[in-house]
């Protein structure tokens, strides 16, 4: 709710400044989302001055990087849009949030979704004892130029008291991986990468990656599938929190090692992809050797923007900002390509969607 934030921060910096130099930080992206890049401009300059109180370098970097993406973005007012953007309707975005759209072909796309239809509060205190609403795939069906929700998807994914999404199949189709996730015993929420083969076309058991790649009591989710060009082996994108990274969230990589039929030990993609801020939801191009992925901490318009990359592991060109309308001052993640490359999916909470408390508040699937 970036107006209610642009508010309240406001009102610390206005009368706090110096208990939470912060504050002028986070007022600054409230107003990036807004679109109020003079006024972030303003207010950056004032943390930049508020900043020694800090104590993280990592703000004072994404500081740096803000004040570009603001001159950035009003660079970019008058320019034309780089695609058309549109919300799919009421029969797959719901009040709560859509995500992770998985294309199986042209007509069947496979999502995840917390399907719940009202405004409800839960005593989470109370969570082993009663029913929360959990996140969980969903399929959905194309019938002439509309995409229609079929229910909930078959096969050992959705499960109990665990939060279930974040997918990718092969490319062959028969075997995907995905994201469980719930809270550990210190009620960190803690996602693991799980995977399922097809046989006779039906999914098995979902079997749950090793050590390496679940490193224990981090994040390791957001699974993509590509190829390295040497040996022509697959290669496993993902999200983690884990130790040795350049920021928050990064993305890592596993090469398939295909005569031991184990995946190498992970590695950092590098701090071409790698920010001090946080990257999300890599999408591997194969047939064009791009890396499409989400980041706030690199020059953008606003949030979390969509980039492209060529490259394979932790060699990479420098990132290109798809611009408008791909990104919008809100989030922009879960970017994925058609196989005929004419269009594709894009997850975001921008103006427009199904609402629930406020215009932004919740992200839905756009085609």
């Amino acid at each position: 709710n970036y107006i209610q934030a642009e508010m309240w921060y406001q009102k610390i910096a206005d009368s706090f400044v110096e208990e939470y130099p912060l504050s002028l930080f986070y007022l600054a992206r409230a107003q990036m989302s807004l679109e109020k890049y003079t006024e972030a401009k303003e207010n950056l300059g004032k943390f930049k001055k508020a900043a020694k109180a800090v104590k993280d370098p990592m703000f004072k970097k994404l500081m740096k990087t803000d004040l570009l993406s603001c001159d950035y973005a009003i660079s970019l007012k008058d320019s034309a849009n780089t695609a058309v953007v549109e919300h799919l309707d009421t029969s797959i975005n719901q009040p709560h949030i859509e995500f992770s759209p998985i294309m199986v072909n042209e007509n069947t796309l496979i999502y995840g979704s917390l399907k719940d239809n009202g405004v409800n509060y839960y005593n989470v205190a109370l969570h082993d004892s009663m029913k929360i609403p959990l996140r969980k795939f969903y399929i959905a069906k194309k019938e002439g130029e509309e995409w229609v929700s079929k229910g909930e998807y078959s096969g050992p994914f959705n499960k109990e008291n665990v939060h279930v999404g974040n997918g990718v199949l092969s490319e062959d189709g028969n075997k995907i991986y995905f994201t469980l996730c719930q809270k550990n015993w210190q009620n960190k929420m803690i996602c693991e990468l799980y995977y399922s083969e097809k046989n006779n076309g039906e999914w098995q058991e979902s079997v749950k990656m090793n050590d390496q790649i679940n490193m224990p009591n981090y994040t390791t989710t957001q699974p993509a599938i590509g190829r390295e060009s040497k040996k022509n082996q697959e290669v496993l994108y993902f999200v983690s929190d884990r130790p040795g990274g350049k920021g928050g969230m990064d993305i890592w990589y596993s090469e398939y090692h295909a005569r031991k039929k184990i995946y190498k030990a992970p590695r950092n993609s590098g701090s071409r992809i790698n920010s001090v801020g946080t990257e999300f939801t890599p999408y591997y191009d194969i047939s064009t050797h791009k890396l499409y992925f989400s980041s706030d901490g690199k020059v953008g318009i606003g949030g979390l923007d969509v980039y492209s990359a060529e490259g394979e592991k932790s060699r990479w060109e420098d990132p290109i900002n798809l611009k408008k309308s791909i990104n919008s001052p809100a989030d922009d993640i879960d970017f994925t390509l058609s196989s005929n490359h004419k269009g594709g999916f894009l997850v975001s909470n921008r103006e427009g969607g199904v609402a629930l408390l406020n215009p932004t508040c919740c992200d839905d699937i756009c085609e």
